[in-house]
């Protein structure tokens, strides 16, 4: 072994890290999978926000602890155990209980974040079994899922721990792995950067007192990187985890002092000791705030003092450890390395201090007897999120209320300077706190603190309003039983139970099994278990490149140049491609274009495609390309800056739908009310990123594809190289999650990686970062919508719409819905007069593109916010507008289609009664009269979705019975994104053929199977390839029907076939007219229907929310895979949720660039953003007559249902406004944000009271 080599033990196995062969920034999952190749970690944000990289590490004798593999630098790793989830279980040794549980509680979809699922919970089983159950949920909180909803993962991991003693807690951790001893090292990494691994604080202080003229840092778990990706660069690095002082804790009676380099979880466990310690009860708020922050594998990875040295170097970054520290009081001990002293300081005063030759070597906390500390983090989704606004408040009073010592008032969030409220902080000494006039001299005094503007965050108009809110809350909170009972709950956390709680009810026929035979997905186990391969875990091939896209720094210029020369001057670097090296056409699909040409469109348009031996080199390399802009323009990015500009893409033919006469419907009317509502953007956070690898061989390409459009991107590949379509194959297994993102917009991957293949004639990878797929690829299209509604008033009827649409398209209209929206504008009302328009608007953004439900989802919520505004101006509830208005039996639809059959009057009344509706809405009633500041409502809604099926749908078929041993082989053309779509076409199988489940397998589709076939979109994939699966299986039984025999066995029929040579092999395509042969119209085949109810509350003087229960009644016509569509409809209301309240999508207005672009600045929900308590049933007893299978689509209409609970927090945002004396007519545009709502509710501080 090489004097800077070490061991790290992976799964047992001892693997040596020569660091000097490796890249500086080369880090934990990168050798997991590239070195040890163990695709089972998976990558996608590179900063600790999705999980899906989680392992767990153990250092000596400690306890195992799961972790962000991804932000670990392989250098740090000496001596490490590390088990990723290869090492937990396999089909072949044996699964993991939690592999196996999460699997069979159908907690796998895409599969993508099931390892990074099972290693949290390993983590946690491992490091604190004794939390468990009770903040089993928390453990969660670092990991993404955007298919399931979470409600079965979280079921699955609580089954988990019903019997905790019966589960191993170190399988893959043997007593007799090789220790190394620790000592000191130093090497110099691959491209220059050195590493020092110091054992002791002297030794420490050597090393820094000698770097103070070049660029070093200090690293301890490393989490920075995740925020902060641009800092450096730097020549020297020091990792502090050997130094013993450095983490260290000690403590007496009197006072606490921790090292440098103690975690955060470690920190949030001493505080929590310690807080029944006289005279520390105080850290039990410090130790609750701390699990506020990040997540579980980042405390078990981050320092405390690491954290306080991002705010000393970035003084905007919103430190949860900052304010904690200053507001109690705590002194750090700061070493002076070149001077040999130790400086003592508070943390404000850190901030000013040049730490060059410095090091934090620990903090010190003293006993406060009497002091109460409250502390409150703003965030947009529960856990796992930014700050918007932070507050710590450390006050003593004596027992007559009367503040006895200068109390501490700490922000952050309010500016990057604003520290602490000064001003409240002297005037509150000697002054009653519970006084209301002391209240109010407190709310004059933050009034005229000045906030900063925050485009990426939060606005002014939040920040002055939270700031006196927040505080007003932790007075509260303090008072206590000093308060009057009305705002007594207003000082209390709105929190969810530790537990949340689900039910599924559906029907099934056991005599049709396994059709109707509730089953989880089949790969289940392989994908929790890791074994399942997506297209970025292919084998590294013999000559692999790597792909990068050089892009656009402004979103509206010309381009001059471009130039190469210096990236191709970069180490590794073996070809750069413009759109002037393009063979064939330069288009993605119709007008768009795939390597920016002459015009700039966009921000982050690509521009150039950088091609390297590695990936490292190749993302390196793109910083090198040179583009010179001229005629740079303020781009265009909204809606409205785009009808000021009147940027509009032509009009299509059918932009206007009338139907009735809506000039005489509105004077007819007894009032006319107008509106306005808009929808934003939303990200679809598929977990796996676009990726592809292209294979050329003998100029025939096979593209090895995350798509959910494998006969497009065979076409378009075609067309850029200038070949023909039988040079090109696509071939799918499966797709991480795609959401309709993955249909026109992998094309990017895929082609990168084929005009590379195509020139170089070496084997290419792509795999896009967060930052290129948020930038690069567009999002769901946002819509705007202007309106007048007529009503009568006797009878609350709605007469006539006239609708104007608006719709941000990006740059081009490739996947713009249009018209297409005209099918959902009526909801589930009638209205016999509609007059409908609208404009496609081209701003300086990319394509957007389809997403779960695209468009409709928007035209949903404008048409259930309309009926809400109606409600209020009526002076009635809202569902009893939507009652007035429901669809009745053959009324016709805004296109002058009959619905029928139509179920909404018998959902909405079977959920109105199974929910206590009314009963219900009475006590809420009470509970929100005796709460000032905590409103709830329950709110209902109904579904009526039109499905049709596109223009020349069809999907080509194969069936196989292998006559050796019977068993079954399918190959249809649908693509496995999670959906379900394999397990379901097993289970027509095994029926139609009447085989077991396992004698039938799935393999993966291709266009040279599966040829001509139509995208994976749409809901209806699943059940058009199932429906060609029975009917090639149907072919298949009649041919072998001569030769069965009674009693004969499956095995003896199938060799008794093959004795008389009968063609096992079927091949069906499945097309609109034989899965619908009775369709009377183009679009609207069938109607999907449903229900849903929301109780939601909320914290008024934070806007933080909780949806406390959710009932869902849907119809899913006669499922025939009944838990795989529970799944569906579960995943679809969060994802929608994500849209309705937490995921916002902010530009630079001057250069056009998206400012969330990662995981820590747009957030998805969490675990702890569901339902607390989410109810799922599927109607029984009403099969679909009009297609074939007579089942209907699952994946897309349940989105809308989500819009159950905006309504219900409309109601909210009502009462508090109703409070305040304001206007009760109110637009929700969505993401109804918690800034949003907050700045909604329109808080006056003069209404703040105690008593």
């Amino acid at each position: 072994m090489a004097d800077s080599s070490f061991p790290v033990f992976i799964n047992s196995r001892q693997y040596i890290v020569n660091p000097g062969q490796l890249p500086a920034d080369y880090t934990l999952t990168d050798y997991i999978r590239d070195n040890a190749l163990l695709k089972g970690t998976k990558i996608m944000c590179r900063e600790g926000g999705c999980g899906l990289c989680t392992v767990t590490m153990q250092i000596g004798d400690a306890a195992p602890k799961a972790i962000n593999s991804c932000l670990v630098p392989i250098n740090m790793c000496s001596g490490w155990k590390i088990t990723t989830i290869e090492g937990l279980g396999s089909e072949k040794t044996g699964y993991h209980d939690i592999q196996k549980t999460l699997a069979d509680n159908n907690g796998s979809q895409c599969g993508y974040c099931s390892p990074g699922m099972v290693m949290a919970m390993y983590g946690k089983m491992q490091q604190a079994p004794k939390e468990l159950p009770e903040k089993l949920e928390g453990t969660f909180d670092g990991n993404i899922c955007r298919c399931t909803g979470y409600r079965p993962i979280m079921y699955a991991m609580h089954q988990c721990v019903k019997d905790i003693e019966d589960i191993e807690k170190c399988k893959d951790c043997p007593s007799k792995l090789v220790e190394t001893q620790k000592s000191s090292s130093h090497w110099t990494a691959a491209g220059g950067l050195s590493w020092h691994s110091p054992i002791s604080l002297a030794e420490l202080k050597t090393i820094v007192a000698k770097l103070t003229a070049v660029n070093y840092y200090l690293a301890a778990g490393h989490t920075g990187v995740g925020v902060y990706k641009q800092d450096g660069p730097f020549a020297e690095c020091i990792d502090i985890n050997g130094v013993s002082e450095l983490t260290a804790i000690k403590h007496d009676t009197n006072s606490l002092d921790v090292g440098a380099a103690v975690t955060l979880t470690q920190l949030m466990s001493t505080f929590e000791e310690l807080s029944s310690t006289p005279g520390f009860e105080y850290l039990k708020d410090a130790a609750q705030y701390i699990g506020h922050m990040a997540n579980v594998q980042i405390r078990n990875l981050g320092s405390w003092a690491g954290n306080l040295m991002m705010k000393q170097k970035h003084h905007g970054f919103a430190s949860d450890v900052f304010i904690l520290l200053e507001c109690v009081g705590a002194s750090l001990n700061v070493c002076d390395c070149v001077n040999d002293s130790v400086v003592v300081c508070t943390p404000a005063e850190l901030l000013d201090l040049d730490m060059k030759g410095k090091v934090i070597q620990s903090m010190s906390l003293s006993v406060k007897p009497g002091w109460s500390l409250r502390c409150y983090k703003v965030t947009s989704t529960y856990r796992n999120a930014h700050s918007l606004l932070s507050l710590a408040f450390f006050v003593k009073y004596d027992d007559s209320k009367v503040v006895s010592e200068k109390p501490s008032l700490v922000y952050a969030g309010v500016s990057d300077k604003f520290i602490h409220a000064a001003d409240v902080e002297n005037l509150l000494l000697n002054k009653n706190l519970f006084d209301n006039a002391t209240l109010q001299e407190c709310m004059t005094a933050l009034e005229k603190v000045d906030c900063q503007d925050d485009p990426q965050f939060s606005s002014v108009e939040f920040r002055k309003s939270a700031l006196k809110s927040v505080f007003y809350k932790a007075v509260l909170s303090i008072g206590g039983s000093h308060c009057s009972p009305e705002v007594m709950s207003g000082g209390e956390l709105l929190a969810r139970p530790d537990i949340s709680t689900g039910h599924q009810e559906f029907p099934t026929d056991p005599s049709q099994y396994p059709m109707t035979q509730p089953v989880p997905k089949l790969d289940a186990r392989k994908q929790t278990s890791g074994e399942a391969q997506y297209a970025g875990d292919l084998p590294h091939m013999a000559g692999q490149l790597h792909a990068a896209f050089a892009k656009t720094t402004v979103a509206s210029a010309t381009i001059d140049s471009i130039d190469v020369s210096d990236a191709l001057k970069m180490p590794g670097v073996v070809s750069v491609l413009t759109s002037k090296d393009i063979p064939g056409v330069n288009r993605i699909r119709n007008e768009e274009i795939f390597l920016c040409e002459k015009e700039v469109f966009y921000y982050g348009q690509p521009v150039a495609i950088v091609v390297a031996e590695t990936e490292a080199e190749a993302m390196a390399a793109r910083g090198r390309v040179k583009v010179q802009y001229s005629g740079q323009k303020t781009p265009i990015l909204s809606i409205d800056q785009a009808i000021k500009a009147n940027s509009f893409h032509p009009d299509p033919s059918n932009n206007i739908l009338t139907k009735g006469n809506t000039q005489e419907a509105m004077k007819n009317s007894d009032m006319v009310i107008s509106g306005k509502i808009e929808t934003g953007e939303q990200y679809p956070m598929h977990l796996e990123s676009q990726t592809c690898l292209t294979d050329p061989k003998e100029g025939f390409y096979i593209l090895h594809a995350a798509t959910q459009v494998m006969g497009a991107m065979q076409t378009g590949v075609a067309a850029l190289l200038g070949i023909k379509k039988n040079e090109v194959e696509v071939r799918v297994r499966r797709v991480g999650g795609g959401f309709g993102a993955k249909q026109a917009r992998s094309s990017f991957s895929g082609y990168a990686t084929a005009l590379a293949a195509y020139h170089i004639q070496r084997p290419v990878r792509m795999h896009l970062t967060i930052e290129d797929n948020m930038e690069m690829l567009g999002r769901r299209n946002p819509l705007r919508i202007d309106y007048q509604v007529g009503v009568r008033k006797r009878d609350m009827k709605l007469l006539a719409v006239i609708s104007n649409l608006y719709e941000n398209c990006g740059f081009y209209t490739t996947e713009a819905m249009g018209s297409y929206c005209f099918h959902y504008v009526d909801s589930a009302y009638y209205v016999p007069s509609w007059k409908c328009s609208f404009r496609q608007c081209k701003t300086n953004q990319p394509n957007h593109c389809y997403i779960r439900a695209p468009g409709i989802l928007s035209v949903n919520h404008f048409t259930e916010q309309m009926l809400a505004e109606v409600a209020v101006q009526l002076d009635v509830s809202p569902e009893q507008v939507k009652e007035a208005n429901l669809y009745q039996y053959g009324q016709t639809n805004p296109f002058n289609v009959p619905i029928t059959p139509c179920y909404t009057r018998e959902i909405w009344t079977k959920l109105k009664e199974t929910t206590r509706f009314d009963d219900q809405t009475v006590e809420i009633a009470k509970f929100n009269l005796a709460n000032r500041w905590r409103k709830k409502a329950l709110s209902l809604m109904p579904l009526k979705y039109s499905q049709g099926f596109p223009a020349n749908w069809a999907f080509l078929v194969h069936v196989s019975i292998n006559h050796d041993d019977a068993s079954v082989t399918v190959i249809h053309a649908g693509v496995e994104l999670g959906q379900g779509i394999n397990t379901k076409a097993i289970q027509v199988a095994a029926r139609t053929l009447g085989v077991p489940l396992d004698m039938v397998r799935v393999h993966p589709p291709s266009t040279s199977y599966n040829t001509n076939s139509s995208p994976t979109a749409g809901s209806v994939s699943s059940d058009f390839n199932c429906l060609a699966v029975k009917n090639a299986c149907d072919m298949l039984v009649a041919r072998m029907a001569p030769y069965k025999k009674k009693k004969m066995t499956w095995e003896e029929l199938v060799a008794e076939c093959q004795k008389n040579q009968v063609d096992l092999h079927a091949t069906y395509q499945v097309t609109n007219k034989n899965a619908a042969p009775d369709a009377k119209f183009d679009f609207q085949v069938y109607d999907v229907f449903g229900a849903a109810s929301a109780e939601v509350e909320l914290d008024v003087l934070t806007g933080n929310i909780i949806i406390n229960r959710m009932d869902i009644l849907y119809d899913a016509g006669a499922s025939y895979s009944p838990e795989i569509d529970v799944g569906q409809v579960e995943g679809a209301i969060v994802m929608a949720l994500g849209l309705s309240f937490h995921e916002e999508i902010k530009y630079s207005t001057k250069t056009g660039q998206l400012l969330t672009n990662s995981t820590w600045s747009y957030h998805v929900p969490m675990c702890r953003d569901i339902p607390v308590d989410l109810r799922v049933s599927l109607l029984s007893h009403r099969p679909n007559k009009a297609f074939a299978l007579r089942s209907k689509v699952v994946a897309e209409p349940p989105m809308l249902l989500a819009e159950s609970a905006v309504t219900s927090l409309r109601k909210c945002i009502l009462e508090v406004r109703k409070d305040q004396g304001l206007s009760t007519s109110f637009t929700a545009d969505l993401p109804l944000t918690l800034e949003k709502l907050h700045v909604a509710c329109g808080l006056n501080s003069a209404n703040f009271n105690i008593s």
